[in-house]
């Protein structure tokens, strides 16, 4: 998320029985009140990754957020171990990183890429 919580990048990393396609309302809810949570975590705290900032259902919601105040956000399932949550926001902050620096991509504009969807999906 950028500045005005404006989404950059979306990507849906595993979808497994029981998840329908038609959840990205609900998903794009839950999001959106998380960021809420977030930016109140934000105003005590100058850490960049937040365990937990919401929970709905058997969804948690972790963050982390870059020293330009973009956000990112997982929803994923509780049991994930802190050390592959902090792996992950890390590798994708590097992947973020990369393509701000490319020269031809607009700075606030959604990225597109299937280079990144495939990286991202591998971390």
């Amino acid at each position: 998320m950028a500045k005005g919580d404006k989404p950059l990048y979306e990507t849906r990393l595993c979808t497994g029985p029981g998840q329908p396609q038609d959840k990205d309302f609900l998903t794009e809810f839950i999001t959106h009140a998380a960021l809420d949570n977030l930016d109140q975590k934000l105003w005590q705290s100058t850490a960049t990754y937040y365990r937990q900032v919401d929970k709905y259902n058997d969804i948690s919601i972790s963050a982390y957020c870059t020293a330009g105040h973009v956000k990112f956000l997982l929803l994923h399932d509780p049991s994930i171990q802190d050390s592959a949550l902090t792996r992950f926001f890390g590798e994708l902050h590097q992947l973020y990183v990369k393509v701000v620096m490319n020269p031809f991509y607009v700075i606030g504009s959604t990225i597109r890429s299937k280079e990144l969807d495939d990286r991202v999906t591998y971390i």
